[in-house]
């Protein structure tokens, strides 16, 4: 699948693809092929990877410093007893005398006890416990002095092919209206996975100001062109070719009710296969919750593609591809499917609230995952 792969990296950072050092080495920069020269609303991408181990526990490297010269073993004595609430912690206490080594058993212990084991084996993902000042600041700009930080997310783009077509399509027949609802309920997972909304929103965002289509941006850079004395052709020329992507360009590679806002369906009132139950059951509940703990990075990919065949999926790819060139001229820091929650190590009952949205949103996740992979097929090299 490496081919795949490529086609959301720039050929520079591809031939790399497998370098290690996610949260730990240096930056890599894009190299841009082309710029769209639309608007930068965030900085671009310097990438970043996990170690072979999905779970990267803990990267408390200023913190463990304290522990070891200054005898400070406040913070992870801390973070275990609020863990410890919702998850008893009891029969891991054996297995190390020392803090600060027995939070990364724990955690993975608690990982274990509610994601699928399947998702953790197949997916790259990296869980990290971090203070404030380890925080990519470019990412989350919002974290208090002496915060910590769990970080989530998927090392690299996966470049597994989910083709949900055909099973979109015998859902449909079946159960009539579940097939929207099954894309609202994997679009809505805070841990973007890629869907045709979850594209198609990004695209508004980085290329639209946030609107359904590219109309104001052009208009705008229109008006530009012809004040700067273009000739009206020019000046349209010359503003079309600044749009990085087109909203045409998502109807002709999806079905509108795919992607498009005016037709987002929340609710399904008819039954629900047993496979997609506990799908349902997270989503409703997500729904539901009034307040969110986690932060989303302010420059973040989907690191896994929903689609429905290959076309869809090269087209996403496609349209990712486009913007973090455009985006790389910026330089800056990037990551795929990531979610961070902060605290401070004083506020257990903060803590332990962040440690069960960390639960509930990771169950919805691989929950989702799960399913994805249950549909998982070999990309067609042609």
């Amino acid at each position: 699948m490496a081919i795949a792969a490529k086609k959301i990296l720039p050929e520079s950072a591809a031939e790399n693809f497998s370098d290690p050092g996610f949260f730990q080495g240096e930056s890599r920069k894009f190299s841009p092929i082309a710029s769209g020269g639309g608007k930068c609303e965030t900085n671009g991408y310097a990438a970043k990877r996990p170690s072979a181990a999905y779970l990267t526990l803990p990267s408390l490297e200023t913190v463990q410093e304290l522990i070891s010269y200054e005898k400070n073993i406040q913070t992870p004595c801390r973070i275990l007893a609020a863990l410890n609430t919702i998850f008893p912690l009891n029969r891991y206490l054996r297995l190390s005398p020392d803090p600060v080594s027995l939070i990364p058993i724990v955690f993975q212990k608690w990982l274990e006890s509610f994601m699928p084991q399947i998702v953790l084996d197949k997916f790259n993902l990296s869980l990290q416990i971090l203070p404030d000042r380890e925080v990519d600041c470019e990412l989350f700009d919002c974290i208090e002095e002496e915060d910590i930080v769990v970080q989530f997310g998927l090392g690299d783009f996966s470049d597994r092919w989910f083709p949900l077509g055909g099973a979109l399509e015998r859902y449909e027949k079946e159960y009539p209206g579940l097939a929207k609802h099954l894309l609202k309920m994997l679009s809505a997972c805070p841990v973007n996975l890629g869907t045709p909304e979850d594209v198609y929103e990004m695209a508004s965002c980085y290329c639209w100001y946030g609107n359904d289509n590219e109309r104001e941006v052009f208009e705008e850079r229109y008006a530009d062109y012809r004040e700067s004395g273009e000739t009206e052709d020019e000046a349209r020329d010359y503003a079309r070719s600044t749009i990085l992507v087109d909203s045409d360009e998502f109807e002709e590679h999806f079905p509108e009710w795919t992607f498009k806002r005016s037709g987002r369906q929340c609710h399904y009132q008819g039954p629900v296969p047993p496979e997609l139950l506990r799908m349902k059951q997270l989503f409703d509940r997500y729904r539901k919750r009034k307040k969110s703990e986690y932060l989303f990075p302010s420059v973040c990919y989907p690191g896994i593609i929903v689609a429905l065949d290959q076309k869809t999926f090269d087209f996403s790819c496609e349209v990712i591809n486009r913007i973090g060139e455009d985006q790389a001229q910026c330089g800056g820091s990037y990551c795929f499917s990531t979610l961070a929650w902060h605290f401070s190590e004083k506020d257990s009952r903060k803590m332990k609230s962040v440690f069960r949205e960390i639960r509930f949103i990771l169950e919805y996740f691989g929950v989702c995952a799960e399913f994805l992979l249950s549909h998982e097929k070999e990309y067609p090299h042609d």
